[in-house]
């Protein structure tokens, strides 16, 4: 048997145009992409600066809490028994202060900010100039009568930027 051969014509779908991204779409995918892109970007760069902030805050505030620290260590007095605020003639930094009045007046600028043994404080913290005043004064606490008289304690701490931080403290004299 003989069969015959025919040729057999499949019919093809023609094909779709538009199986792709025209021009206009393409650009208006990418213009999408770019505003997403900068949106993120403008988020990370805000969080990175209140980041910073946090940081020189945080750092700002220790110093001050580090002075405070080392005048609670000292006692009120030299060893007149009354204040004379200011550190008398040897006592020329932290390190030979004997009393809580020498602090009056201190003074380090950035770069030299020392603590209580005279050692230079961590570079993080050579941007900051740091300065203690003190006045001598009576404070009323109702309840408890008589005036209390000591020393309020003020530190003051100051960034290159003029931005600063301030801890109060009042120190009552010993009875």
């Amino acid at each position: 048997m003989i069969r015959s051969t025919r040729n057999v014509h499949v019919r093809r779908r023609p094909r779709r145009r538009g199986g792709g991204f025209t021009l206009v779409e393409a650009l208006l995918a990418a213009v999408i992409l770019a505003v997403a892109v900068l949106a993120i970007s403008e988020a990370i760069v805000a969080g990175q600066q209140q980041a910073h902030a946090a940081m020189n805050d945080e750092q700002g505030m220790m110093m001050c809490e580090e002075l405070m620290e080392q005048m609670m260590a000292m006692p009120h007095f030299d060893g007149t028994g009354g204040y004379t605020l200011g550190a008398e003639a040897p006592e020329t930094d932290p390190s030979f202060f004997d009393s809580l009045d020498d602090y009056h007046g201190l003074m380090q600028t950035p770069g030299n900010c020392v603590d209580a043994n005279n050692i230079a404080l961590p570079d993080q913290y050579n941007q900051y100039t740091r300065s203690i005043t003190m006045v001598q004064e009576s404070k009323t606490v109702t309840g408890l009568g008589d005036p209390i008289s000591g020393l309020n304690v003020t530190v003051t701490i100051m960034d290159r930027r003029g931005q600063t931080w301030t801890l109060e403290r009042f120190f009552p004299a010993p009875l």
